[in-house]
């Protein structure tokens, strides 16, 4: 949008001291610096919403500051004082050590620290039209002022040991550490009104605060891990290894703040055989697998105590009063994940073919979900472990270099995955909270619903036979197979999935001497995609306002006519209806990133006191191929980027 502008600065310091080769210290160390302005014209969305056959200024060559219906002129908008920024200051120090006590024991120990700030400005000048129904000068304006905090660390100490048994490739090797983590982040808000002036726009020039208090959230959490792990390999052809890992964490429950996590895996390198050794062009062919427990930790930091906010407007007595926000749950624990994984890595005729396979299985188990609570305890949901879903996919990725010579090499590639999920089990809150998503009416996207033994992320409609070219009415079908001309919710089912069957990525990459040049393509295939362009700007339209051609064109208006749309007077207004019409296949390829860069000769730069040199031109998403389509870029206008960037090393 025009006058949007992002401004970066960054410095980066990094430094290293060795000491015989006993100590070895690094520090890195960065500040960034990021200033945000928005667009004074607001979003893109609204200038499609503006009426072809309105002018925006009137017959003295002012603004208008409202257009037909009522609808406020975005353009005398950005005429006023209103503005929106941010910026954002960040400063990131990391330092590590690293102690050889011996060639084989060692120790590391790596601590950082990171504090960011950040604000918020956003002013809607008194003259705004969103104000146009205020009759009090003292509530005109509006300041909207808010400050962000965010302090991390953390510190880790690994202790390094390995022995070497002979010259054949047998190995031992064991790490045994430890971590603690501690993040803390919070965000006030203020808001204040009453400005008399477009021109006073400074936050002391309110009249007073806005009828909403003052308000903000603060989020802290520690955590803690001690872990060991092992390795085992025998004549470079059979490998063992194991783990294991106490981790505790404050976002869980008094009783099981803790829990462990192990793994165990294994593998085999084929390529060391004889008879493998004797084809002569297999590098390597390596089977593994391992299996194991991991645990997430990207919860709410109070999700399991009591947790209450003051009701400044319930004063008794001089008491404040205060209501729960949520409710304890002292045995809430970890949510656990078992993983299955076995592939195999192989490289083939002098690494210029190589293909690696993956299957894996994750069983996700004590999944936080909310269970529901009768209306006199205070609050409507408390966090407990009850749900469960499973996981199962496939990986592969194939890259090679056909073409390789002295000043010239071709390299390609591809990778891909197909996975499916299944719910295991849910609880009756979200039972409850399916009934509720099926209810919705005035959203053009269906909501998620949850069964048990169906995925999350089915897409739940109701099917649709077509619209009728007697009456210009949708015909549904019901859960029963029948047809009628009656929406209801609870015929709703399973019309698609919009986790595709495969997805991934491609790419080709040229070197010509000293150039560089990368191709980089991503796809998906096999998933479906609910199209709310046809739903929400095509069918359900508000006829006051500019819309998309096809919402004339493609629309019923009379008997015999064979068309996708409903009659404008079906629609219901905002009043959405769910229907498998809407649900489409999602076939898509699209050119990610394409990098062009030269390496600048040593012989050249040498004289200039430069190690290395390196320009950089790149670009991204400037194409995209697709079965289905769709609006993009309506609240801002989509962009496709070009950059340049020089690295320099000295």
């Amino acid at each position: 949008m025009k006058d949007d502008g992002r401004k970066i600065y960054g410095l980066d310091v990094y430094l290293a001291y060795r000491l015989k080769e006993k100590l070895v210290l690094t520090l890195r160390a960065s500040h960034q610096q990021t200033n945000i302005r928005n667009s004074k014209y607001g979003s893109y969305d609204t200038w499609l919403q503006m009426n072809p056959y309105d002018s925006p200024y009137d017959e003295n060559g002012e603004l208008r500051s409202l257009l037909s219906w009522d609808m406020i002129n975005p353009l005398y908008e950005a005429s006023l004082s209103s503005f929106s920024t941010q910026e954002t200051r960040t400063q990131d120090l990391s330092l590590s050590a690293r102690y050889n006590f011996k060639p084989n024991l060692f120790i590391t120990a790596q601590g950082s620290l990171l504090t960011a700030k950040g604000t918020v400005d956003d002013f809607v000048s008194p003259l705004s039209m969103q104000f146009k129904d205020v009759t009090d000068p003292l509530k005109k304006g509006k300041y909207t002022l808010t400050n962000n905090d965010e302090n991390n660390y953390s510190f880790k100490v690994v202790g390094n040991w390995i022995h070497s048994f002979d010259n054949d490739g047998t190995l031992f090797t064991l790490n045994v550490g430890g971590e603690i983590k501690k993040q803390d982040s919070s965000s006030r808000t203020s808001i204040a009104s009453g400005f008399l002036s477009d021109n006073l726009t400074d936050f002391g020039y309110a009249a007073s605060y806005s009828d909403t208090t003052p308000y903000g959230s603060e989020d802290l959490a520690t955590s803690v891990g001690a872990f060991a792990a092992a390795n085992f390999t025998w004549k470079n052809r059979y490998i063992i290894d194991g783990s294991y890992r106490l981790s505790g964490s404050s976002k869980f429950g008094e009783n099981n703040k803790y829990a462990p996590f192990w793994s165990v895996g294994a593998g085999y390198n084929l390529h060391n055989e004889n008879v493998i050794k004797q084809l002569g062009w297999v590098d390597m062919l390596r089977l593994r697998g391992s299996y194991g427990y991991t645990g997430s930790v990207k919860f709410s930091p109070y999700q399991a105590i009591s947790t209450y906010k003051y009701y400044i407007s319930n004063i008794h007595l001089g008491g404040v009063g205060a209501v729960p926000m949520v409710m304890p749950n002292p045995d809430l624990t970890w949510q656990t994940t078992k993983k299955l994984n076995i592939g195999v890595t192989s490289s083939f005729f002098g690494e210029r073919l190589n293909v690696n396979f993956d299957y894996y299985n994750e069983y996700t188990d004590d999944m936080l979900i909310d269970i529901s609570l009768p209306p006199s305890s205070g609050a409507s949901t408390v966090k407990d472990n009850f749900g469960a879903q499973e996981s199962n996919g496939i990986e592969f990725a194939v890259w090679g270099k056909p073409i390789v010579t002295k000043d010239f090499s071709w390299t390609v590639s591809v990778n891909g995955l197909h996975s499916k999920t299944v719910i295991k089990n849910i609880s009756e809150a979200l039972q409850r909270k399916n009934d509720e998503n099926n209810a919705v009416s005035d959203e053009s996207v269906p909501r998620i619903l949850y069964e048990e033994g169906g995925s999350p992320t089915a897409i739940y409609a109701v099917r649709s036979a077509g619209i009728d070219p007697a009456s210009g009415k949708e015909i549904y079908i019901k859960k029963d197979g029948s047809y009628t001309y009656t929406y209801d919710v609870k015929d709703k089912v399973v019309v698609g999935d919009t986790n595709p069957g495969v997805e991934g990525n491609f790419s080709t990459d040229f070197m010509y001497k000293n150039f560089y040049l990368g191709i980089n393509f991503s796809y998906t295939f096999g998933g479906d995609i609910y199209n709310s362009t046809r739903a929400e700007k095509i069918e359900n339209i508000n006829p006051r306002y500019n819309a998309d051609v096809r919402a004339f064109t493609e629309r019923w208006k009379q008997p015999g006519d064979l068309v996708p749309y409903l009659n404008l007077s079906a629609t219901g207004g905002q009043q959405f209806v769910h229907s498998s019409r809407f649900v489409e296949n999602e076939n898509e390829i699209w050119l990610s990133s394409i990098n062009l860069a030269y390496e600048f000769p040593q012989s050249l730069i040498q004289s200039w006191g430069i190690q290395r040199l390196r320009l950089t031109l790149g670009a991204s998403d400037l194409f995209r191929l697709s079965t289905v389509r769709y609006e993009r870029g309506t609240s801002y206008p989509y962009s496709r980027s070009i950059n340049m960037s020089f690295n320099i090393t000295l």
